[in-house]
C-alpha cells in the first residue's frame, strides 16, 4: 500500500512538471529566465520517430529532381499521402529537470539525392526542445555541425507518461538552405519554409519515475 501511494505521488510530481511546461506556452516571456530545477532530469525511452515531407516540399524536390533518402540505421517509409519520410529511433532522450525541455539524439539521419548522383547527407541528429522558445535540430554535414531545422511546441504534448508529437511542423533554417545550395547549386526550398512534419511518442522510463522525489510516508499512512 505504501509503495502504491509513493508511485501515485511520483506520478503527481511528474504531472506537476508537465503542467509547469504547459503553463510556459501561455507565458513565453517567463521562459527567458527559467526557475532552478526542482527535480532530476528523467530518462525517456528510445522511440521511433518520423520526419515526413510536406506536399509542398515533395513538389519542390520533384521539380529539382531531388529525392529524400535515409542514412542507416534510419530508413525510408511513405506516408498516407505518398510523401517520403525518414524513420529513425532516438538512442538518447531526457525530460529535463529545468522544464520545459526535452533533449534527444539519434544515429543515422536523412539525405537528399539528385538524379545526377549529387548527394547531401545530414546525420547524428541532436534536438533540444524547449516550450516557449524556438527549438533547433542540429545535424552533422560534411564533418560540421549545422542547425538545419527549427520548430516550436506546435503539435507537441507533455503528459504524466512522456512526450508525444503529431504532425509537428519543422522549418528549414538559413544554414540548412545554404547547405543544400552548396550541394545542388540552389536550395529546392527557401529558408523558413516547412520541410517536414514530425511524429513521435517517447515515454518516461520506469527507472526515471523512481528518481522522482516523494514525501517520506509514515508507517500506515
Amino acid at each position: 500500500m505504501q509503495e502504491l501511494k509513493k508511485s501515485r505521488l511520483r506520478a503527481g510530481v511528474l504531472a506537476t512538471m508537465c503542467l509547469t511546461a504547459l503553463a510556459a506556452l501561455a507565458t513565453p516571456a517567463a521562459a527567458k529566465d527559467p526557475a532552478p530545477s526542482l527535480v532530476p532530469s528523467l530518462p525517456l525511452s528510445n522511440a521511433p520517430f518520423t520526419y515526413c515531407l510536406t506536399d509542398e516540399a515533395t513538389t519542390a524536390l520533384r521539380e529539382a529532381r531531388i529525392e529524400l533518402d535515409a542514412v542507416a540505421p534510419a530508413t525510408v517509409v511513405t506516408d498516407e499521402r505518398g510523401n517520403r519520410c525518414m524513420r529513425g529511433t532516438s538512442d538518447s532522450a531526457t525530460l529535463n529537470g529545468d522544464l520545459p525541455g526535452v533533449t534527444a539524439s539519434a544515429k543515422g539521419g536523412f539525405a537528399f539525392q539528385r538524379a545526377d548522383d549529387k548527394r547531401a547527407e545530414f546525420t547524428d541528429l541532436n534536438s533540444t526542445f524547449r516550450i516557449g522558445r524556438m527549438s533547433t535540430l542540429t545535424v552533422t554535414h560534411l564533418g560540421q555541425k549545422v542547425d538545419f531545422i527549427t520548430y516550436t511546441a506546435e503539435g507537441t504534448r507533455l503528459s504524466p507518461t512522456g512526450v508525444s508529437t503529431e504532425n509537428a511542423p519543422l522549418y528549414l533554417t538559413p544554414t540548412g538552405a545554404d547547405a543544400l545550395a552548396d550541394a545542388f547549386g540552389t536550395s529546392p526550398l527557401p529558408a523558413g519554409e516547412q520541410l517536414f512534419q514530425a511524429d513521435a511518442q517517447i515515454d518516461v522510463l520506469r527507472t526515471g519515475l523512481d528518481l522522482l522525489p516523494v514525501l517520506d510516508l509514515p508507517p500506515g499512512a
